[in-house]
């Protein structure tokens, strides 16, 4: 029970000293654990505002990409 207590408090403390930084490491896709599958927060967002104003030619598409916060939350 104390391995994992000590599992969860070391996660939460890990966290919140990442968060303390100037660029926060779920922000980008610039990191070691990151795949080629990638996309940074703010392409995403400026993809959907794209999807919005684009109507839809051909069927529906997926991508195939994750975020950068998906990715490092896993």
């Amino acid at each position: 029970m104390s391995f994992f207590y000590n599992t969860i408090i070391s996660w939460a403390v890990y966290f919140m000293f990442s968060s303390f930084r100037s660029v926060v490491p779920w922000k980008t896709c610039n990191n070691t654990w990151n795949t080629n599958s990638c996309t940074p927060i703010y392409t995403l967002d400026e993809m959907a505002e794209m999807n919005i104003s684009i109507k839809d030619l051909d069927g529906n598409k997926t991508l195939g990409s994750s975020s950068s916060a998906a990715e490092f939350f896993m």
